[in-house]
């Protein structure tokens, strides 16, 4: 063998050497890795992914019975004003055909106002209730937040004996004047006739709140009171009831019914 054929042999076993000694040097940290924890790692980790995917899951089906349950809830009231709307968008198109006719100024707006309220009046005296619901939505579409019309439309409604409307026309005049008395007794008259006695002690309470002397709110107040069977808030509304009107014929009535709580 030359040395030609030697040098070529000495680098390939030096090479070889070297990776070796690479290899025995690194083997401690290579037998150190646990097998079995890389799996056990990556079957914990795909459990976590499953888990969680499962909980999006779990969280989505409750959002859309969520969303199920409460929909007619929304639907209702929003089925209401819808049909009001309606029947206001068709109102305002029955007026603007009338082109000869310039725009209603806001005093020309406040007569009419004023002649449909009569309007609506004579409908009612004449028990014309569907002439007298187009009445009030007419004011609505002049005056959006006329107060008075929805009003009178709930005290339509009550007549037509439509009480989901009533009580959604009723519950809307809250939103626009929370402190209205005239419509919390209303409302709390509703809820007590759906069986809704809780409900119904709100709007009576409030109305006493807001009124406190007035014997109509506190003969409410205590007839709910005892359908609840809060004696303590009848008992105290009762002596507020004599203080303000002594001479009301349902005070020993009332007594007789706080009695027998």
């Amino acid at each position: 063998m030359s040395s030609y054929d030697i040098i070529p042999l000495v680098i390939i076993v030096i090479s070889l050497a070297g990776i070796i000694f690479v290899i025995v040097k690194k083997f401690p940290v290579l037998a150190a890795i646990n097998v079995a924890s890389i799996k056990s790692e990556q079957e914990a980790v795909k459990k976590e992914k499953i888990v969680a995917l499962r909980f999006r899951r779990k969280i989505t089906g409750v959002g859309k019975f969520l969303r199920a349950l409460f929909a007619p809830i929304g639907r209702g009231a929003k089925g209401l004003f819808v049909n009001i709307h309606t029947k206001v968008l068709n109102l305002e198109k029955k007026y603007a055909k009338k082109k000869e006719k310039p725009a209603p100024t806001a005093l020309d707006a406040n007569q009419q106002i004023k002649t449909l309220f009569f309007e609506a009046e004579e409908c009612l005296k004449t028990g014309n209730l569907e002439g007298a619901e187009q009445k009030c939505i007419g004011i609505i579409a002049l005056d959006h937040k006329n107060i008075d019309a929805y009003k009178k439309l709930g005290q339509v409604y009550l007549e037509q004996k439509n009480y989901e409307n009533a009580y959604q026309t009723f519950s809307h005049i809250l939103k626009l004047e929370p402190n209205d008395v005239e419509t919390l007794i209303d409302l709390g008259s509703l809820h007590k006739q759906r069986g809704e006695n809780e409900e119904a002690l709100a709007n009576f309470r409030r109305a006493a709140e807001i009124e406190p002397t007035s014997p109509k709110n506190l003969d409410f107040l205590i007839d709910i009171s005892i359908i609840v069977k809060n004696k303590d808030l009848a008992e105290e509304t009762l002596k507020k009831l004599r203080e303000a009107n002594p001479e009301n014929q349902k005070l020993a009535e009332f007594e007789e019914r706080i009695k027998a709580i």
